[in-house]
């Protein structure tokens, strides 16, 4: 966000008023939703363990992974595996 707010000659704060007004969700929400919606494609579509996909999604650990999934999805990454 910093880099393109200074790359437009914007403040940081008002570029991302200006995203959250125009998309309806904070931009670090929604980066936080991208990665839960790829991860949720990693973990149907592959047989990588948790933790390179917790690495692939931008995530900085399996365990912040975890947790963050849990708190998104209500289950597990590991019951969302087996569901699907």
């Amino acid at each position: 966000m910093r880099r393109t707010a200074t790359n437009r000659h914007l403040n940081k704060y008002y570029l991302s008023h200006i995203f959250s007004k125009s998309y309806g969700v904070a931009p670090i929400n929604y980066l936080l939703d991208r990665r839960i919606l790829n991860s949720k494609e990693l973990l149907k579509n592959t047989d990588y363990s948790i933790t390179h996909i917790a690495h692939m999604t931008g995530f900085s650990s399996a365990n912040y992974f975890s947790q963050s999934f849990k708190k998104h999805t209500g289950i597990t990454a590991a019951a969302y595996r087996k569901i699907f």
